[in-house]
């Protein structure tokens, strides 16, 4: 996986809404976590936590089945919102650069042992 100039993903990124279940590789992983700790945050005060969720951590009502889901968690501040917005945003443009399909999903429901870490 590059960090190429994101950019010009901006004009060509698009919402996939069928992915192929298949896990992605362990080394894919850990570039996207290493990629996720070094977001540009709008707000440096406001802490922030990335958490990259395989299927069985989410239930999914309507939500698109994936391999994989990415999840933020942010501290409730003035501007958390628009912090995680602009976080999450530079992720999915990583992604779309890297050929890695993204469609934001609508307040899914996160089991329990993921939301007591």
């Amino acid at each position: 996986m590059e960090t190429p100039d994101l950019y010009k993903t901006i004009f060509k990124r698009k919402s996939i809404r069928t992915y192929d279940l298949k896990p992605l590789e362990e080394s894919t992983l850990k570039k996207i976590s290493e990629y996720l700790q070094n977001l540009t945050p709008l707000h440096d005060d406001i802490e922030v936590e990335f958490k990259i969720l395989s299927q069985d951590m989410v239930k999914r009502r309507m939500m698109k089945k994936a391999p994989h889901y990415l999840a933020a968690f942010s501290e409730l501040k003035e501007g958390h919102l628009s912090n995680i917005g602009f976080m999450l945003q530079q992720m999915d443009l990583f992604f779309s650069a890297n050929g890695l399909g993204t469609c934001w999903q609508g307040i899914p429901t996160l089991k329990k042992e993921v939301l007591e870490n």
